[in-house]
């Protein structure tokens, strides 16, 4: 339901076993496409996606979080004023939590919208939502596949990618553009 008709989905099924396949492979659209490996990992699976990217901003969405209609339209001007690393703010969905319905610009404290390399290992934590990310493909593919640890492997690629990138700062959107799920 994206504003922006310019994108393409790349699925991975990781083993699941609750009918996902039956699911993906249902959409008839050609900008979805759809792979499937034994049960691996997030972090794998994204590597054996990126794989298959062939565009010029990657955006990243994990299977229990949502966009808002708008996130890659607004992102992408955002990218078009020269920032290649692009996140935003999220609203976090945390059943029976006092975070339910909270963000995570509230909850850190975020008062800016552009931060360094310095601001974000400053931090008392990474506020970069993985699924809030979109990064300009050509710098992404400088630093190559996320560390395949289940413990802070998106924030070590970002600071990576930030590392490589001239100005070594991002651009933070402090509009909630998805909606982190916490289980």
């Amino acid at each position: 339901s994206q504003t922006l008709s310019d994108w393409r989905l790349l699925i991975m099924d990781d083993g699941s076993s609750d009918g996902t396949w039956d699911i993906i492979t249902s959409y008839d659209d050609s900008r979805i496409n759809v792979f499937r490996q034994s049960n691996s990992g997030a972090y794998v699976a994204r590597n054996n996606l990126i794989m298959h990217a062939n565009c010029r901003y990657l955006a990243f969405i994990d299977s229990d979080d949502t966009w808002e209609s708008d996130k890659l339209e607004k992102q992408l001007a955002i990218h078009d004023l020269g920032y290649q690393f692009v996140c935003s703010d999220a609203r976090i969905h945390a059943h029976n939590s006092s975070f339910d319905s909270t963000t995570f610009g509230k909850l850190n404290d975020l008062t800016k919208n552009v931060f360094s390399i310095k601001d974000l290992l400053k931090h008392r934590a990474n506020f970069i939502v993985q699924s809030s990310v979109s990064v300009n493909f050509s710098e992404y593919e400088k630093i190559g596949s996320f560390v395949e640890e289940k413990l802070a492997a998106d924030f070590v690629q970002w600071l990576r990618i930030l590392e490589k990138l001239p100005r070594k700062e991002f651009y933070y959107y402090d509009e909630p553009l998805c909606t982190y799920a916490i289980h």
